[in-house]
């Protein structure tokens, strides 16, 4: 009998489903994951890089959402690793510094070169090739790609070669890496090797020395969708929804546990404001903001003490978590759960033109200050409207209290049942077009011409939605109750109910 030993699991120090304060961050990724913002990452790492917490390094990212993704149980997709983004940090310079003429070892390699392109240009000219500038050349509709310039390596990425053209076990995981053709398993065994220990006197020619420096670059340029499947989402948003209620009433303990942010090990602030003292300050912060600009505002966290410089060490990273008392995504987050703001952009205001301190930028729209204002039932308010969706032989309803009249709205597989399902839980989530369009999206739709182009697909998605909310306005008991309001240029949408 062979004895399975099943992977230990760690504790989940982010975990919203324990009653206690999680990362200012985590909150804020358990957001995005939950409405589907990470759902189509895959390769674009500048995108991931923008929605990492301004606190948390990109490995840092990476394991959190792996994280993620073994508590809710769902699988990651589409790993892609930017190797062109970082295989010219290891080029070697063929040239001399000093007379800018071509190395003498390198002669061979430049002198091959040199005749490839004659040959190319000799090419061109036969065959009537058509030029095109910096462009490649073209005829008809083929382009010609001239030769390169050589290219050497050295470092880390040129040991990574070598363990591929040696055929190790190294080389086969750094050979999937590079072709993108690799999974979290993978992923998990470079992260693994990039814990290897210099010794303070490595050699910068070692394995060792090597090994550490290709899995630096790999896990800085590596990226994955986290698109976990809609019953998950719907989870997800509960688990959030509950613990932002938590946040509002304060009773969430203290979390006693370490993180990992920019490398340093961190604790969260033992003294953190009440709920109360947080919806005061920012309430009067949006008050001023809205008497000066209006209801549509853009701004950094104003709270923020402990802004983040490019060189901020170790140290500063710990001062920062340990005296910070104002949560800034909570707040936005519970004002939204209210029904004050309306979120249309959150992000940093990282810029690469400018070394200015990175914080937390917020675009939002006021709609209703005074629902903060108004106490039901001790510190928080509460939406008049808590509608559930009931299911009953194959008919969906909706009612727009637990003890409610039941509304019918068509059966399970209709357009507009599945456009309220997926918009309701909860009730004011905005969720990507693209999602919802997924949810409501019939077998003809298949066939629909506009859905495949690339340049009336997102409009058409659109179109379809709306056509499907026209169908539920229709309903009666919902005349004049229900419409969807969109964000971001049509990017996303939620829904909204009146009594």
């Amino acid at each position: 009998m062979v004895n399975v030993i099943k992977k230990k699991r760690l504790p989940w120090i982010d975990d919203p489903r324990k009653g206690v304060y999680i990362d200012d961050g985590a909150l804020f990724v358990l957001h995005l994951i939950a409405n589907g913002l990470l759902a189509r990452i895959g390769s674009d790492n500048f995108a991931l890089t923008m929605r990492t917490p301004i606190e948390w390094s990109h490995e840092e990212m990476l394991k959190f959402l792996i994280k993620v993704s073994e508590e809710y149980g769902f699988e990651l997709s589409d790993f892609s690793t930017m190797t062109y983004a970082f295989t010219e940090d290891y080029e070697k310079d063929l040239f001399d510094p000093k007379t800018r003429t071509i190395l003498p070892e390198y002669e061979d390699v430049f002198q091959k070169y040199l005749k490839e392109v004659d040959e190319f240009e000799k090419y061109k000219k036969d065959n009537g090739l058509e030029d095109h500038g910096p462009l490649p050349p073209t005829k008809g509709k083929k382009f010609y790609l001239p030769p390169q310039l050589p290219k050497v390596y050295e470092g880390g990425y040129k040991w990574a070669l070598d363990q591929i053209e040696a055929d190790t076990e190294k080389g086969k995981l750094f050979k999937r890496i590079f072709d993108d053709q690799f999974g979290l398993e993978d992923l998990e065994q470079i992260f693994k090797m990039n814990h290897v220990i210099l010794a303070w006197n490595e050699p910068e020619d070692s394995d060792n020395y090597y090994q550490k420096q290709i899995t630096d670059s790999i896990i800085h340029w590596t990226s994955f969708s986290v698109d976990p499947p809609e019953r998950i989402r719907k989870q997800m948003l509960k688990d959030v929804n509950a613990y932002l209620k938590l946040f509002m009433t304060d009773k969430l303990g203290p979390n006693r546990g370490n993180r990992r942010a920019r490398g340093a090990s961190v604790m969260e602030s033992r003294n953190i404001y009440t709920f109360k003292k947080h919806k005061d300050m920012f309430l009067e912060y949006l008050v001023d903001m809205k008497n000066q600009f209006g209801n549509d505002l853009t701004f950094t966290d104003p709270f923020d003490e402990y802004p983040l410089e490019s060189d901020t060490d170790a140290e500063e990273v710990k001062e920062r978590y340990k005296n910070r008392k104002f949560l800034f995504l909570h707040t936005l987050f519970a004002f939204e759960y209210m029904g004050c703001i309306r979120i249309r952009g959150l992000g940093s205001n990282w810029d690469w033109r400018r070394d200015d301190p990175t914080q937390y930028e917020v675009g939002l729209t006021v709609i209703n200050l005074q629902k903060a204002v108004d106490p039901i039932g001790g510190n928080q308010s509460v939406k008049s409207i808590d509608p559930i969706v009931v299911i009953e032989k194959g008919k969906g309803y909706i009612k727009l209290h637990k003890n409610g009249q039941k509304i019918p709205i068509g059966t399970i597989t209709s357009r507009k049942f599945r456009l309220v399902n997926i918009l309701i839980d909860p009730l004011g989530t905005a969720r990507t077009v693209d999602s919802i369009f997924d949810a409501i999206r019939l077998e003809k739709d298949d066939a629909d011409s506009r859905l495949k182009d690339p340049y009336l697909a997102k409009q058409r998605k659109v179109d379809i939605i709306n056509f499907a909310l026209k169908e539920l306005q229709k309903t009666k008991g919902l005349k004049g109750k229900v419409s969807i309001k969109y964000l971001k240029d049509n990017q996303s949408a939620y829904l909204e109910l009146t009594v």
